[in-house]
């Protein structure tokens, strides 16, 4: 079996741009999230701690998003997606980016996939 380090995953559970950094990215994170996921899914050995601290960072990020910060909604689209993908979906989240008005067509795909993902196929045809 291969076992996957990693070097910018910071005390967060974020990942930054460069190692050692202490600010953690949005969409770098959820990248990496999704990555080290997929390389599980093949069979890799993930760091000891490392996936429940990811998860603790997505699921603390996604409950602080609001569209009022100007934070991006496709960033907040593909937390809630990895989120999914890990097996720790957060609806209220999720409905939360639904609800909000004018997001993002590029959000709008993510967010209904992210719905199929966790099987309502409904919801995800509406958005």
């Amino acid at each position: 079996r291969w076992v996957v380090t990693c070097t910018y995953e910071n005390a967060t559970g974020g990942f930054s741009y460069w190692p050692g950094q202490n600010t953690s990215d949005d969409w770098g994170t959820s990248y990496a999230g999704h990555f080290l996921l997929e390389a599980e899914k093949k069979g890799y050995v993930l760091p000891i701690g490392f996936k429940s601290s990811w998860i603790r960072y997505q699921r603390n990020a996604s409950k602080q998003w609001r569209t009022a910060s100007n934070r991006s909604d496709l960033a907040q689209a593909y937390r809630v997606y990895t989120l999914a993908l890990s097996g720790n979906a957060d609806v209220p989240s999720m409905n939360r980016l639904r609800e909000s008005g004018g997001i993002s067509d590029e959000a709008k795909f993510r967010l209904a996939a992210t719905y199929a993902l966790i099987g309502q196929a409904g919801v995800a045809k509406d958005i």
